[in-house]
């Protein structure tokens, strides 16, 4: 009986979380303790996000057919890649036009693309459900810009985030790096977000619009149906994504219901990390592309920034000597000629902040006025959050047992494991030493940009168990 009652655990772990989180929504929505995420989220809205997926999942599927990617997720992670790295081009040869010029000038790119990949009918479709959302969003723009039962939960949205997507947005690329709120904060994130407005809406001043946010979480269901498990553990996945998001106020805030970055940059991480071992061992033709847009991540926020980039250089150095990882240098060439010649800060990692590498290291080597309690605090801080801390224990706990059932540790199918040791090392040295006196609360939020992969990883690992 004990063995077949283990042998059933061990086949529906996946399924387990997720009935113990979904007694756990029920047990705070009995008890009225749950957040209303539900009261935000009017049919209008419903709508529009609805109707905004369907468009970007079919823009994500003929990219994905055209360049044979076998992914959703770096489909459209491409996509609104593409209008970024044009807008560096243009920066850096100082080229000031028109701010719905070059989005125009992409969006005919793309669609001559698809002529030349003779998707004749998904371009019709493509228009008439671009037609739908447009007009279906002018008709109940009222409604959308409703913010009933909605809380700013972080001062840095109306004192950095919005700005700088308003000046983006309003004004230009151009005009919001040389005149960034946040030194060498790369734009990247928040230039997503202005695209996405762009596309849905296209107003003319720059709108916190609360559907444009929720689409984060249908990006994010993409990896877990790019994954390659068993169709059972793909819906257990998405479900457990959808069951922490939904009963966590401050989770879903930071992913999906304001202009934080953490949804945005998770998703672009993820989404290249899942596919990152096809690419790195594997050639085809559109090789050139992953390589090209990988280098692109270093341009979005901390950890990941750094983590990019050091996956960048052992992939060139240690992993694969594949020439075509140098591609990934070029955004930031491009980035740091740009910075040069508008005489900018010029640091490679975004938003370095002054940070003094050299000095953090001497001080870790030596243990020179390190703030090691702040490690306790920081995890004390996470663990507030029930069910993430289940999710991360789970995350850490398969790793191993993966790693104890192939006898094996330097294998490629470890990079989630080890990415996610390396952000809370990041994140621990920075806390003990240059950011000693921060605000520890703000941790959670750097945890929190790996959490797709995360869970992607915990996934991965339970359905090779399972088999």
């Amino acid at each position: 009986m004990i063995t077949i009652l283990i042998n059933f655990t061990k086949k529906n772990i996946l399924g387990l979380i997720f009935l113990i989180l979904f007694l756990n929504f029920l047990t705070n929505n009995l008890t009225g303790s749950s957040y209303g995420i539900l009261n935000q989220l009017n049919i209008y809205k419903l709508g529009s996000f609805l109707l905004s997926s369907l468009l970007y999942f079919f823009i994500a599927k003929n990219i994905n057919e055209a360049l044979h990617l076998n992914s959703v997720s770096l489909s459209i992670s491409y996509f609104f890649i593409s209008y970024f790295l044009f807008e560096t081009l243009l920066s850096l040869m100082q080229i000031t036009i028109h701010k719905d010029l070059s989005f125009v000038l992409i969006t005919l790119l793309w669609v001559v693309f698809f002529i030349y990949k003779q998707k004749y009918i998904d371009l019709f479709f493509l228009s008439i459900i671009y037609a739908v959302l447009r007009i279906y969003n002018n008709l109940f723009l009222v409604n959308l810009l409703n913010k009933n039962n909605f809380k700013e939960l972080n001062t840095d949205v109306t004192v950095q985030w919005l700005p700088i997507a308003e000046s983006i947005y309003q004004d230009s690329y151009l005009f919001a790096l040389t005149n960034n709120i946040i030194e060498n904060q790369s734009l990247l994130p928040s230039y997503i977000q202005t695209l996405i407005f762009k596309i849905n809406f296209n107003l003319s001043i720059f709108e916190f619009i609360q559907p444009n946010s929720y689409l984060i979480v249908f990006l994010t269901i993409l990896i877990f149906i790019d994954l390659e498990i068993s169709k059972k553990n793909k819906t257990l996945t998405i479900g457990i994504f959808l069951l922490l998001i939904i009963n966590n106020e401050w989770l879903f805030y930071l992913i999906s219901n304001s202009l934080m970055l953490e949804g945005i940059v998770g998703f672009l991480f993820t989404a290249f990390m899942i596919n990152y071992k096809k690419f790195i061992l594997n050639h085809n033709k559109y090789q050139d592309l992953y390589f090209l847009f990988l280098g692109c991540l270093v341009l979005t926020k901390q950890f990941i920034s750094l983590l990019s980039l050091i996956i960048i250089i052992l992939s060139l150095l240690v992993v694969k000597k594949n020439s075509k990882v140098l591609l990934s240098f070029i955004p930031l060439l491009i980035d740091y000629l740009t910075k040069l010649i508008l005489s900018l800060n010029t640091s490679i990692v975004t938003y370095a902040d002054g940070l003094n590498y050299t000095n953090i290291i001497k001080d870790i080597l030596f243990f020179n006025n390190l703030e090691l309690n702040n490690i306790i605090l920081i995890l004390g801080q996470l663990f507030i959050d029930k069910p993430l801390t289940l999710l991360l224990l789970i995350y850490f706990l398969s790793n191993f047992i993966y790693i104890y059932k192939t006898k094996k540790i330097i294998n490629l199918n470890l990079i989630y494991f080890y990415i996610g040791i390396s952000n809370f090392l990041f994140i621990f040295i920075l806390y003990i030493t240059y950011w000693k006196n921060i605000e520890i609360q703000s941790s959670y939020r750097y945890v929190v940009n790996l959490f797709s992969l995360y869970l992607a990883s915990t996934a991965i690992n339970l359905d090779y168990l399972e088999k």
